[in-house]
């Protein structure tokens, strides 16, 4: 039986006419990249007019390595990875961070949405830094052909049903170019940054 998360990406037809596409999509499956901000292994459309864009840089490496997108008082921060062809990592990777987050004293839920199988995280208050709080976010992840997409909400799109509408529309909408060279598998890809489109790369 085939996981939800492969039959979002697959055109459908009914006897209305064919079911639009719904994304994450891969790079063969779009014919121009110019409606798009190209970060190279992720384009992401640009017709959200509210939309911030900020790329995030792996300290060790110096690589850009993710894109963090902020709407509707939302955050939305993303990376790819690679995969083989056949192998569907993100139940796998479910469960490894949903183990992690719990050693570090997290409560964890599996929950369902428009994205498929997700995880609900809250991640208890740091008693020794003065003034902190329980931070609550969200785990998504979208298994494509040859690549794996990861993304973590936050803000109000955990709450409110039209901000977590918008953030889930973004994340479909997000176009996959992984790239036809050979790489290890769960190896995260460097993007990179176009110019003029985004806020200055920073830490993450």
């Amino acid at each position: 039986m085939a996981r939800p998360e492969r039959t979002r990406r697959m055109s459908q037809v009914s006897s209305t006419g064919p079911v639009p596409l719904v994304g994450p999509l891969d790079i063969t499956q779009i014919h121009d990249r110019s409606s798009f901000v190209d970060f190279g292994k992720i384009l992401i459309p640009n017709n959200f007019p509210s939309l911030v864009i900020k790329g995030e840089i792996e300290p060790e490496s110096q690589r850009l390595v993710a894109i963090t997108l902020e709407i509707a008082n939302s955050t939305l921060q993303i990376s790819v990875f690679s995969t083989t062809k056949t192998e569907e990592v993100w139940p796998e990777v479910r469960l490894e961070l949903a183990t992690s987050l719990r050693a570090q004293g997290a409560e964890v839920q599996e929950e369902s949405s428009s994205l498929g199988t997700g995880l609900a995280v809250l991640m208890p208050s740091n008693k020794s830094v003065k003034g902190s709080k329980t931070q609550s976010f969200r785990f998504v992840g979208f298994d494509g052909p040859r690549w794996f997409l990861r993304g973590s909400i936050s803000g109000a799109a955990l709450t409110d049903s039209d901000a977590r509408d918008e953030v889930e529309s973004i994340f479909r909408s997000l176009v996959v170019d992984r790239g036809d060279e050979a790489l290890p598998p769960r190896e995260l890809l460097t993007l990179s940054l176009p110019a003029g489109n985004v806020a200055p790369p920073r830490q993450l």
